[in-house]
């Protein structure tokens, strides 16, 4: 299922079952599987744009510039359990997004 996720080095620790990874969004999707890339779902994610542009965020779903806007200097908690978290821009543009998460076991 994974088709391009920037976040495949996610930091992981054991000791409070907690990661977070940072990278750049453009105009291609980007789909992380926590299932496939650490085991677990995430879960309680944080997910903050730095910007410059904004970022389309969709839970579990593909996602397109109709979703959920996240705009440069905002962030976004999500309180459930997420398998795949999507991630897109408008056409010709990038965001830096750092994202944060609990792991349930």
């Amino acid at each position: 299922m994974v088709s391009r996720s920037i976040f495949q080095r996610i930091h992981v620790s054991g000791d409070i079952n907690a990661g977070w990874a940072s990278g750049t969004i453009t105009d291609t999707e980007d789909v992380t599987d926590f299932v496939s890339l650490i085991g677990y779902r995430a879960n309680n994610l944080l997910v903050i744009n730095d910007g410059p542009n904004s970022v389309y965020v969709a839970v579990n779903s593909t996602a397109s510039t109709n979703d959920f806007e996240l705009k440069n200097g905002e962030f976004i908690s999500i309180p459930v359990l997420v398998d795949s978290l999507h991630l897109i821009c408008n056409s010709g543009e990038t965001a830096n997004v750092r994202i944060f998460f609990t792991v349930l076991e």
